[in-house]
């Protein structure tokens, strides 16, 4: 009858392929932990036009005004906000971080909406209006919803990944441009300091 019993040197060969697999783990968590709080975290859209690439300089400028429909076929206009403090947020319900942010997203909103403070949510999944809106019911989004355009997300270029989030000062110039996803406490911070 034979043993299952393992030699020292096969013992002392696991111990370290063992080690050497909790080295790379450790290692693969400090990247993404890296990645995510550099505000890496995102999605690439994958069918943004060559267009969208060309470097736009928006900080400190007035923010592009829009006029995009709403979930309701409303028309929301970036102008009927003129006075607050805005956050514009492109987004999509297939974006993973976007998802992972909206949360924070209606918390500010809920906290600072009385002080002259709206987030306006631009959604880049195309023409499916009744997805989007499933979607914002399900996750108790407070805040509008718009169905982006190509010449909305052109204006803000180049976005060549979501969530992209600007933040709009009440006089209507862009304070800040983000890549990726935001915790509250960043988005808190700087909203607070513009009210």
């Amino acid at each position: 009858m034979k043993k299952n019993i393992i030699s020292r040197s096969e013992a002392s060969g696991l111990s370290v392929h063992v080690a050497l697999g909790l080295i790379a783990l450790t290692i693969g968590a400090f990247i993404i932990a890296i990645l995510v709080r550099g505000g890496a975290w995102s999605c690439s859209i994958a069918s943004a036009p060559a267009a969208m690439t060309a470097e736009t300089d928006l900080i400190r400028a007035k923010a592009p005004d829009f006029t995009l429909k709403g979930l309701s076929g409303e028309d929301i206009s970036l102008s009927d906000f003129t006075g607050k403090v805005v956050v514009v947020s492109f987004w999509a319900t297939w974006c993973g971080p976007c998802r992972a942010e909206i949360p924070s997203f209606v918390k500010l909103r809920d906290q600072y909406h009385d002080k002259g403070f709206e987030i306006i949510g631009i959604s880049v999944d195309g023409d499916d209006t009744g997805e989007v809106a499933e979607f914002a019911r399900r996750f108790k989004i407070s805040y509008p919803i718009v169905m982006g355009t190509m010449e909305t997300i052109k204006s803000y270029g180049p976005i060549n990944a979501i969530p992209t989030t600007f933040i709009i000062d009440r006089k209507g110039k862009v304070h800040s441009r983000y890549l990726g996803m935001l915790s509250f406490e960043e988005l808190e911070s700087e909203v607070k300091d513009l009210l």
